[in-house]
């Protein structure tokens, strides 16, 4: 992670977020197209570790300094899904964590 890019978006009020793992970008339609990471987060304060998770709108990826930034957040990409798009991976991952949560 670029230690210029974290100041700067530290400096605009960005929190810093977690590590977003076997992610993809994923295109939801509200007012209009937007899109979104979905994957697993890890080092966050507000999350369990490991958690299926989803960004709020994106802003821009910084994809050689690994990081995205959206609105209030900027988050460090880790490894990439590169089988899935954001719509198959959010799919798969909500059905898994419904399974877990099912039969507690």
């Amino acid at each position: 992670m670029s230690e210029e890019l974290t100041l700067k978006l530290l400096a605009a009020k960005k929190r810093r977020g977690g590590r977003i793992e076997d992610w993809a970008v994923g295109l939801a339609y509200g007012t209009g197209p937007e899109e979104y990471v979905i994957g697993n987060i890890f080092e966050d304060a507000t999350f369990d570790e490991g958690v299926t998770f989803t960004t709020s709108t994106i802003l821009k990826i910084y994809e050689e300094e690994g990081i995205v930034e959206t609105q209030n957040t900027f988050y460090t990409l880790g490894k990439k899904n590169t089988e899935k798009d954001g719509k198959a991976l959010l799919h798969e991952k909500m059905d898994q964590e419904y399974k877990l949560t099912r039969w507690k």
